[in-house]
């Protein structure tokens, strides 16, 4: 199970810089494996062995006692009885071969798929100590400015989902993204925590191209809060302090509190002790979400991202973390990625994106008074709530 845990939210790991750790758990856990197949194999061998020490004895005894006989003349078949105990022999030797031989062809596409991923080389994003050693160390203050930017995955390279794109963030500010869905948004927070590189443009914080700054100082001085709360198997404490190393409990508490998380972990029966369950499935969606808040504000990042936070709650639920992430924002860079215009209107910015370009750009006042796609939005949203 660690093992697709580890690849189902291997880019929360990376955000974290955890990659040594969860190496650490699932070389732990590999090693278990190991150990039972060293197990297995031994019990193979020794079954094995007295399988042929078995065959090897009764021919002993057969030549031990046959011989005899034939030499006295009791016994004139001897040529029969030898013919017989060596194809006996041989087909125990092609039985025994039999069954390797169905376990390397069963294995043999396993093995044609695997081959390539292992030797396959590591790049930036992958857990390479020569690569993550890569770049400059630079303590972030949190100015953002992403200058023409262009960029199209690598399953859609016809397709650009960032074309020319600007914007800017100031230090301490909130700046949100607005607009219709593929415009580019999320591509932006892709872009910022270096899971891919622009393909034109370039992308500044402080000044210096993320390029040029090393991966894991960047990615330990930013933090993410996504749609879907990622939680490992763990108790809360645990999952709040991944990232961190030695976190006093005194801080895990503080920031459960600044994520208004700390009414419903007290009522848990082992509180920041309990055990979350695979995926969190122990705690309810808008906990989960809190909980990720507060791993997020213990890391006490310069640049925040949220992409949808608060989209997949119920409007219960939604008020709770709302409250959680104005708390989280106070003082830190902060890029929100909205659904609901209501939560974003005290942006100092907000930025219309579509098909990869910005459209409209001003605070939530300018853009109402501009009456454009910003404001028909606004009223559509309204209009159905």
């Amino acid at each position: 199970m660690i093992s697709v845990e580890i690849i189902e939210n291997v880019r929360t790991i990376q955000l974290l810089t955890r990659e040594e750790y969860f190496l650490s758990k699932f070389t732990a856990s590999v090693e278990i494996v190991r150990s039972e197949d060293v197990k297995a194999a031994k019990l193979d061998a020794i079954v094995l062995a007295i399988a042929f020490a078995s065959v090897y004895f009764c021919d002993f005894i057969s030549n031990g006692v046959g011989i005899p006989l034939i030499y006295n003349g009791y016994v004139k078949s001897n040529g029969v009885y030898i013919a017989a105990m060596n194809v006996t022999m041989t087909s125990y030797a092609i039985q025994f071969a039999s069954w390797s031989l169905i376990d390397i062809l069963h294995a043999k596409p396993a093995a044609e798929s695997l081959i390539p991923l292992i030797d396959e080389s590591i790049d930036d994003d992958g857990f390479a100590a020569d690569e993550t050693k890569k770049g400059i160390e630079k303590r972030i203050d949190g100015k953002i400015e992403v200058r023409n930017v262009s960029f199209a995955y690598p399953a859609r390279p016809d397709l650009k989902v960032a074309n020319g794109l600007n914007l800017r963030a100031d230090i301490a500010k909130t700046i949100a993204l607005v607009g219709p869905s593929g415009g580019g948004k999320s591509t932006i927070i892709q872009l910022l925590e270096r899971f891919y590189e622009p393909q034109g443009g370039n992308i500044k914080i402080d000044n210096t191209d993320i390029s040029m700054i090393n991966l894991q100082n960047l990615r330990k001085q930013m933090a993410l809060v996504g749609q879907e709360p990622i939680l490992f198997s763990g108790s809360i404490i645990q999952n709040i302090s991944l990232g961190i190393e030695n976190l006093p409990l005194e801080e895990v508490k503080e920031a459960c509190k600044m994520a208004n998380a700390t009414s419903f972990i007290e009522r848990l029966p082992m509180g920041h002790e309990t055990e979350v369950g695979e995926k969190g499935s122990l705690l309810s969606g808008g906990q989960k979400q809190r909980i990720a808040i507060a791993r997020a504000i213990a890391r006490k990042p310069k640049i925040l991202l949220l992409d949808e936070a608060t989209s997949a709650l119920d409007s219960e639920s939604e008020r709770a973390v709302q409250e959680a992430l104005e708390a989280a924002t106070s003082g830190r860079t902060t890029i929100t990625i909205a659904h609901r215009l209501s939560s974003i209107q005290n942006a100092h910015k907000i930025f219309f994106i579509e098909a990869g370009k910005v459209v409209e750009a001003g605070t939530h006042q300018e853009l109402i008074e501009a009456d454009g796609k910003y404001a028909d939005l606004v009223k559509k949203q309204e209009l159905n709530s």
